[in-house]
């Protein structure tokens, strides 16, 4: 069986389950040989901040499974650097290590991919 890349979209904030059922499927992905990359865009950037405590409000807490992403194989996590700039963050304000990439190398990055996930 051929590995086809994969991309996941992360758009929103981490309210609701969406967000854990998404990196679930990145996770499953991972674990049977395909080649996973999260992309955060927009409002997803938030879910990558460090020092949240969504447990306050009864969220599940992501940042611990993002910074153990390499233990399942998934290497990039990557953030739209104008994602970053509107909300007035830096890549030294998220828990895990990235690359922050401009919206056009994204868009080239999901033209190589067989499979986005939104």
């Amino acid at each position: 069986m051929v590995s086809q890349p994969l991309c996941l979209v992360f758009n929103k904030s981490r309210t609701g389950i969406a967000a854990r059922e998404q990196l679930d499927i990145g996770l499953m992905a991972a674990a049977f040989g395909q080649a996973v990359t999260l992309v955060f865009l927009g409002d997803g950037v938030y879910q990558l901040l460090a020092d949240q405590q969504p447990e306050a409000i009864g969220a599940w807490d992501h940042s611990k499974i993002y910074a153990g992403l390499d233990l399942y194989d998934i290497k990039e996590l990557v953030v739209e650097a104008e994602s970053l700039a509107v909300r007035k963050l830096a890549e030294s304000d998220l828990s895990a290590p990235v690359l922050v990439e401009p919206a056009a190398s994204i868009r080239e990055r999901f033209k190589s991919t067989q499979v986005v996930i939104l």
